[in-house]
């Protein structure tokens, strides 16, 4: 007898996220600042509503700790 055919379960569309690693202050607001989207740095400056050196120090942590990316144009990226 033949068996009848089950298809395996769908895998949840849920992403899983790892936890994020120790950030400070400022990287927090920075990364909160750039969403989804990716966001200019004088945008992201704006909305984390730091000056700009701090940010621009952040981003370059978030960076090194392969959270975000730079595009092009000065644009960051969540990873």
């Amino acid at each position: 007898a033949e068996l009848p055919f089950t298809p395996a379960a769908a895998p949840s569309p849920t992403k899983t996220f790892a936890p994020l690693p120790p950030l400070s202050p400022e990287e927090q607001q920075v990364f909160q600042a750039i969403g989804d989207q990716p966001a200019h740095i004088d945008d992201i400056t704006m909305h984390a509503q730091l000056p700009s050196g701090a940010v621009s120090a952040a981003l370059m942590m978030l960076e090194m700790k392969n959270l975000v990316r730079q595009l092009a144009g000065k644009m960051f990226q969540r990873r």
